[in-house]
């Protein structure tokens, strides 16, 4: 998507990371980048905050997530309904930071958190690993 990410924009500032994105219909590119034993931040921006359709993501997306939760030292930060989470293969090696919203600002914060530069805790609205 040609949105900015100011997610990845603030942690780059702190760190070297490459940033995989997945758009529709390029889903085998993001499959080529896989297999590294490379720590993995997952940054999950869903189309729709409504359940119906995958939360707006197409089949072929829904199965590369379902891919990549697959390798070892994946973080997950999802900028969106925490329901969606009831979708994706999670259980508790996967560390799951829940941001609920999209906005700019909420993206920082979350950058933070990822650096270190805040603390958060809470518990997480729906049970994983079912």
């Amino acid at each position: 998507s040609g949105r900015k990410n100011s997610f990845f924009e603030n942690i780059k500032q702190s760190v070297s990371l490459r940033e995989i994105r997945i758009d529709p219909g390029n889903e085998s590119i993001a499959k080529e980048s896989m297999g590294h034993d490379l720590p993995i931040l997952l940054a999950i921006f869903p189309p729709s905050v409504k359940p119906t359709g995958d939360f707006g993501f197409q089949a072929s997306t829904m199965a590369l997530l379902h891919d990549i939760l697959k390798q070892p030292n994946v973080s997950v930060y999802l900028f969106g309904n925490p329901y969606f989470l009831n979708l994706l293969p999670l259980n508790a090696k996967h560390s799951v930071v829940i941001a609920y919203q999209d906005f700019d600002e909420f993206q920082a914060v979350a950058a933070d958190q990822f650096l270190g530069r805040c603390n958060t805790r809470g518990e997480l609205p729906v049970a994983l690993g079912k």
